[in-house]
């Protein structure tokens, strides 16, 4: 049902999800963005589909649709297929969770600190290329390691202590230091969790040859299209999403340890 399903926003309502026979045949196009996009819609007053091309096309040549920002695991899981980190890059996270826990001293006071922060206490931060250290999550753990009496000064939404936190700014070098220092052994520790190094997946996913499936699996689809049509290509899914991980989990390694360098200057 996930791969058939399409969700459509309606206005003053809640979002749609329709079945929508042939509709359901359009395949995804990364390349189809704003102002060149094919826009799918729902027609409210005439209860219709509509889609209406973003450019001319020639006769015989298929139309795609763009299914939206969405990260490879949920391409995966939803519609069977991959982009990879150079195409999907900029909708590819991985989730980093860092939740507050009802042990932390003056647990009640973090609590209301984060939520005047505006800052997250059991959801999980998504990094991404563009962000791999979200200061959403930095302030996070800066509030976490408040001992009591800080914790009970920045509660009251004033001082200088909670000014720093509402700018997501560092509280003080010992802590920041503390702070980080705990973030970038939690992110080593994923990266350095998984069976294989980047160097290799990207050496077996060479050796796979990446490009003959892509072309093959774009006489079926879209092109650039990773689908999961046998053992090997399953094998090349993987290492992708893996590949785009590890990138992720590398770049934000190597920018905590750049910020670990800066507070002991």
């Amino acid at each position: 049902v996930w791969t058939r399903a399409m969700d459509f926003a309606i206005p003053g309502e809640s979002r749609l999800r329709a079945m929508l026979p042939f509709a359901d045949m359009f395949n995804h196009d990364p390349a189809f963005v704003a102002p060149n996009t094919v826009c799918h819609a729902f027609d409210v007053p005439r209860q219709t589909f509509i889609v209406r091309a973003g450019r001319d096309y020639k006769a015989g040549e298929q139309v795609c649709i763009n299914y939206g920002a969405c990260g490879d695991m949920r391409m995966l899981r939803v519609y069977g297929f991959v982009l990879g980190p150079r195409d999907n890059e900029a909708a590819n996270s991985v989730d980093l969770y860092a939740p507050f826990s009802n042990m932390l001293p003056a647990f009640g006071d973090k609590e209301d600190i984060a939520k005047a922060c505006g800052v997250k206490t059991q959801e999980p931060y998504p990094l991404t290329t563009a962000t791999p250290v979200p200061e959403g999550l930095l302030t996070s753990l800066r509030i976490q390691h408040l001992d009591e009496d800080e914790a009970k000064e920045a509660a009251t939404g004033k001082g200088s202590i909670f000014d720093k936190l509402n700018g997501k700014k560092p509280v003080n070098s010992v802590m920041e230091s503390s702070v980080v220092q705990a973030l970038l052994g939690g992110v080593s520790g994923m990266l350095q969790a998984y069976p294989t190094t980047l160097a290799e997946d990207e050496a077996e996913l060479d050796g796979l040859k990446i490009q003959e499936v892509e072309e093959a699996a774009s006489g079926a689809g879209s092109e650039g299209l990773v689908t999961a049509s046998s053992t090997d290509s399953r094998k090349r899914m993987a290492l992708l999403m893996r590949i785009g991980e590890k990138e992720i989990l590398q770049k934000a390694c190597d920018e905590l340890a750049q910020k670990a360098a800066d507070t002991q200057d």
